[in-house]
């Protein structure tokens, strides 16, 4: 399949009319090119990065910003039916690193919710 959670493949799909399941989430999914094997890991352990082989990249500018709070990243992935290609969820909250005020008009925070769809997965 090529999409894998936590050593699970993502099959969230449902029968009709069954009530959606809980939401499951994630920190961290493996995404493989089944031409060469290579994988490619997305995690939010320690920050969020990405590893290709043994190289591990922050998605982050770290100088910066903060994972706030630290358990904010997560990923999850849902289908509605068997046929349907999965769509990754991505979620996490920053916060601006260092902040040296108690004013609470001077704090940043930003919260990221984004998702993608793989497309051609079984071609």
């Amino acid at each position: 399949d090529g999409v894998n959670f936590d050593n699970t493949v993502c099959h969230t799909y449902r029968p009709t009319p069954t009530p959606p399941p809980p939401r499951v989430t994630y920190k961290h999914f493996k995404i493989v090119n089944l031409e060469d094997s290579k994988e490619i890991i997305f995690s939010c352990e320690d920050s969020l990065y990405r590893q290709i082989d043994q190289a591990k990249e922050s998605l982050l500018d770290l100088n910066s910003v903060v994972l706030s709070p630290a358990d904010s990243c997560y990923f999850t992935c849902t289908q509605n039916v068997i046929t349907d290609p999965p769509t990754i969820g991505i979620s996490f909250s920053l916060s601006q690193k260092n902040e040296d005020t108690s004013f609470f008009e001077q704090k940043a925070t930003a919260e990221f919710k984004t998702s993608a769809t793989f497309r051609n997965l079984n071609k």
